[in-house]
């Protein structure tokens, strides 16, 4: 019987979403891994990355079918521990994506320890296996989306290439209605540009609720700094300013 060995280098589980892709730019991870688990965008999501040109780079994983588990707003319970273990197949070194400011408790720091170490734990040396240190993190954590696409520019990745990522939830995408193309938005308006959307991501009921929230400081400071400062410059130039 052969026994499992440690798992070199990292695997960064892969949406063909603006998050995952500029970060793969970025970062250069060995492996991606795109989870084909069954939810309602997982088509929008493989178009992107082969319209990315990344069908022949990323590995398709089917191991999982979260399709039963996925409620009526497209949350899927669980999904990213699901996928650090599944990411762990690939590589001791896994990669999420997260950024600074998020709200969901999958994507905090207190999630990435504890994931590591369950994994981990499970992965220590027994008859099966020589003993496996798995750690699950995020090298996006650090940054908004705004400040990620920032670096990602600079760093040579094209407008073109954004515009070809995924974020919108809904069938035909670019809805401007949804919290998602109000996200991608702000990032790329505080950037210097903005893309086209179904309606005004700006003048949504989601935008207004979104400002309401960033004047009462109920995300994190530079969240709502980047919100107002989008919102209040929806029809100037709007550059990140460090």
């Amino acid at each position: 019987m052969s026994v499992e060995t440690k798992k070199p280098g990292t695997a960064m589980m892969f949406s063909g979403g603006m998050d995952s892709y500029l970060a793969f730019r970025l970062f250069s991870p060995e492996v991606l891994v795109f989870c084909a688990a069954g939810h309602r965008y997982e088509a929008r999501e493989a178009k992107a990355v082969e319209a990315l040109g990344l069908s022949g780079t990323v590995k398709v994983d089917r191991t999982l079918d979260l399709s039963s588990w996925e409620r009526e707003d497209a949350i899927v319970p669980l999904r990213n521990l699901l996928f650090a273990a599944v990411g762990s197949r690939y590589a001791d070194r896994v990669w999420l994506g997260s950024l600074a400011g998020e709200v969901n408790w999958d994507k905090t720091p207190e999630f990435y320890w504890t994931a590591s170490s369950a994994i981990s734990h499970c992965y220590r040396e027994s008859y099966w296996c020589e003993g496996r240190l798995v750690t699950v993190e995020s090298p996006t954590s650090g940054m908004t989306k705004a400040e990620l696409l920032y670096r990602a520019l600079a760093a040579g990745v094209t407008r073109e290439e954004v515009g070809r990522t995924v974020s919108c939830y809904e069938p035909g995408g670019f809805c401007g209605c949804c919290s998602s193309c109000f996200k991608r938005a702000v990032a790329t308006k505080l950037n210097g540009w903005l893309e086209e959307y179904a309606s005004d991501p700006f003048g949504s009921h989601t935008a207004f609720l979104a400002g309401v929230k960033a004047v009462k400081g109920e995300y994190p400071e530079r969240r709502c700094r980047e919100i107002l400062q989008a919102l209040g410059t929806a029809t100037g130039d709007g550059l990140l300013r460090k």
